[in-house]
């Protein structure tokens, strides 16, 4: 039997009415819309399962991101699976799916068969107008996945060239598709417009592991409890791609002195610093693994935000170096949050291979099927050790933890 699909019929359909298709235009869109590709819908087959108890004026507005190739479909697959087992069977969380190229109909299509919710596919757009810009009109903004203008390609690739030549060459050393994709993930993710209307995400990535249930409303935690970056993996970064990231964010604050959490108390800014003999500030490397995060994208449509990438946008460095979306996430959370606002999903068990988080808490053991030695939070090479010197209170005990999750878990869970 083929595994390539015919066209799909109802329940599917797109953003407006199915119509013929004329001149290469998605049928029923604007010219905007248009310019995004097929924005298709599968309706969800239960709605959002909410706990009855908060008003719906004060109900978070969640979002699970998946940015993944047509060729990603396996590992997508089986992503969804324990994703929907563990947490979204409970609460049906949509999904939007992104890709610099139309998705397939047999992508969609086994894809629709694992959620239990609704899924918009999305293009990535090259270039997009002011009427999907968050922050000051600016006429248009630079691509989205691929070279802003300003960037020397033949020095890109001679910088790659020379990364990948290295003794001990970093993943995607020589890859040009991995720093557009670090690039977006930047600056560009929480612009999508098919993220209109949220005001919070969760990333997940194909080929991962959830390990434990989850039976409270993590966006509904987020929003009540002021936290705006969730995290449960923290490592340092290969130093050979982030040469130059540390002398860009200082030329950023000297551009934006006001911007930045300085006070001692409430800064998370030593957590990623370090010094050398001569009291010289660096960046140590540390950083949250982003491809685990639940943020507020609130927080990086702000100005600060969006100052901040533009800045390190034009220094260049996704191209000449190999700057990650992990610690340019991580460098303006610190910088710009504090550190009350960043919150450790401990109870998340999560793996992406050669890394996992594996709670060690007997109590969250119960609701997990990992291996509390595959953790690793305090091993070396983990920043969630330093962390702790930071903020000592961030791995919650087990009274703190069902305090502090309660008023989110559903009243009648039903699995």
């Amino acid at each position: 039997m083929s595994h390539h699909l015919a066209p799909p019929s109802p329940p599917y359909r797109y953003a407006d009415q199915q119509q013929e298709t004329t001149n290469g235009a998605e049928p029923g869109l604007s010219p905007i819309d248009q310019s995004l590709g097929s924005n298709y819908w599968h309706q969800n087959r239960r709605p959002v399962q909410l706990n009855k108890d908060i008003p719906d004026n004060k109900r978070a507005k969640g979002v699970i991101v998946i940015l993944a190739r047509n060729s990603n479909l396996h590992g997508v697959r089986a992503s969804l699976r324990q994703f929907e087992a563990r947490i979204n069977h409970r609460f049906h969380y949509p999904y939007v799916f992104l890709n610099e190229e139309p998705f397939t109909d047999e992508f969609k299509h086994y894809v629709n068969l694992l959620i239990s919710s609704t899924a918009q596919y999305g293009l990535i757009p090259r270039q997009i107008l002011d009427q999907h810009r968050v922050g000051p009109p600016t006429g248009h903004v630079p691509t989205w996945w691929g070279y802003p203008d300003h960037i020397d390609q033949e020095k890109a690739k001679l910088k790659r060239e020379e990364m990948a030549a290295l003794e001990s060459p970093p993943p995607y050393a020589d890859s040009e598709s991995y720093r557009h994709m670090c690039r977006f993930q930047s600056g560009f993710f929480f612009r999508h417009p098919l993220l209109d209307g949220y005001d919070y995400y969760w990333r997940v990535e194909p080929d991962v592991d959830f390990y434990c249930d989850v039976d409270y409303d993590v966006f509904q935690l987020m929003k009540d409890k002021g936290f705006k970056y969730g995290w449960n993996i923290a490592i340092q970064e290969i130093p050979e791609t982030i040469q130059t990231l540390w002398a860009a964010t200082r030329r950023f604050l000297q551009r934006f002195p006001a911007y930045g959490v300085f006070d001692s108390e409430q800064s998370l800014l030593t957590w990623i610093m370090k010094f050398d003999e001569n009291q010289i500030d660096d960046y140590n490397g540390c950083h949250f693994w982003s491809n685990f995060e639940i943020g507020s994208l609130d927080f990086f449509r702000s100005k600060p935000y969006l100052d901040f990438f533009d800045h390190l946008d034009q220094e260049g460095g996704f191209f000449y170096e190999r700057w990650g979306d992990a610690p340019v996430h991580s460098i303006a959370a610190a910088l710009l949050l504090k550190k009350s606002e960043i919150h450790f999903f401990n109870d998340i068990g999560y793996n992406h291979p050669p890394i996992a988080h594996c709670p060690t808490e007997s109590y969250l053991q119960e609701k997990c099927h990992c291996d509390p030695a595959i953790n690793i939070d305090w091993k070396d090479g983990s920043c969630a050790i330093p962390y702790k010197d930071i903020d000592p209170h961030f791995v919650w005990d087990e009274f703190t933890y069902y305090q502090e999750t309660n008023p989110f878990r559903l009243k009648n869970d039903f699995v």
